[in-house]
C-alpha cells in the first residue's frame, strides 16, 4: 500500500470485532435459520457473521379419501330419445371400471369410457325392439378369440347404451346413460396398454392394469397398485 495505507489501518481499532448482517426472511414457522461465518483476509483481522433465513420445502399435502359415489339398490337409465330404458339391481354389479381399449375409444370418440358390468339376471329392459347392435369382430371378419362385444344402441337416436358381453354373461352399461342412482365407486383402469400416449391417468387410488385383471381372465401386469387412502373401498 501507498500513502493512504496508514490512514486505513488507523481506522481498524475503531471497528467492532464483528458485524452482524441480518437478512430477514419469511416469518412463517416453516422457515429455518442457518448461520454461516465468513472470515475476511488475515491482514484485516475482521470476522463477519452473516445470519440468513432459508425457506424449507413445504410438507407434502396429506392425502384424503376421494368422495366416491355410494351404490344404490337400483340404477336406471335410458337412451337420449327415451324409447329404450334399462334397470339394473345392485346385487348384479360385478365391477365398475375405466376402459382404454382402442375399440371403446373409436366407438365413443373418447380416450376412455366408464362402464359398470352387471349380470344378465339383474337387468330389465324396455323398448328392446328399438335396440340395434354392432359387433366389430363380425364386421371385420376377425378370427375367433378376444372379447365378443355386441354394442347396443338406439335405432332412433343412436345413443350408445351398453355392450353385451356374453363371455362374462353381463352387460357393460356406459355410465353417461344413467338417469337415476349410482353403481358406486370404480374399481380399476383396464387395457391401458392401448390408451393414447397423451392421456394421463390421475392419482385416483385405483389400480392400473395393462390388460384385464386376473379376476376377469387377464394375464398382463398391474402397473400401479390400489391406494387404500384415496380409494378406501378397495382396502
Amino acid at each position: 500500500m501507498h500513502g493512504s495505507d496508514s490512514s486505513f489501518f488507523t481506522l481498524l481499532p475503531s471497528l467492532p470485532a464483528s458485524i452482524n448482517v441480518q437478512i430477514k426472511g419469511h416469518p412463517k414457522p416453516t422457515m429455518s435459520t442457518v448461520t454461516t461465518t465468513v472470515t475476511s483476509a488475515e491482514a484485516s483481522g475482521l470476522t463477519t457473521t452473516e445470519t440468513a433465513t432459508i425457506a424449507t420445502p413445504a410438507p407434502a399435502a396429506k392425502k384424503v379419501a376421494i368422495p366416491w359415489p355410494v351404490a344404490t339398490d337400483v340404477v336406471k337409465g335410458s337412451c337420449v330419445c327415451g324409447k329404450i330404458t334399462w334397470k339394473a339391481k345392485k346385487e348384479g354389479v360385478m365391477a365398475v371400471l375405466f376402459c382404454y381399449c382402442k375399440d371403446c375409444q373409436e366407438a365413443h370418440g373418447a380416450n376412455c369410457i366408464e362402464a359398470a358390468l352387471c349380470g344378465y339376471a339383474a337387468v330389465e329392459w324396455t323398448g328392446e325392439e328399438h335396440i340395434e347392435a354392432f359387433n366389430r369382430h363380425q364386421h371385420e371378419g376377425r378370427a375367433e378369440g378376444g372379447t365378443c362385444n355386441n354394442r347396443r344402441f338406439c335405432g332412433t337416436c343412436k345413443c350408445h347404451i351398453a355392450s353385451d358381453l356374453p363371455g362374462f354373461e353381463a352387460y357393460a352399461f356406459f355410465t353417461p346413460s344413467i338417469d337415476e342412482g349410482s353403481f358406486g365407486p370404480p374399481h380399476f383402469h383396464i387395457l391401458t396398454k392401448e390408451k393414447p400416449a397423451h392421456h394421463v391417468i390421475g392419482e385416483d387410488g385405483l389400480p392400473i392394469w395393462l390388460g384385464f385383471p386376473p379376476s376377469f381372465g387377464g394375464t398382463d401386469a398391474c402397473v400401479r397398485e390400489a391406494d387404500p387412502v384415496l380409494a378406501p373401498h378397495l382396502a
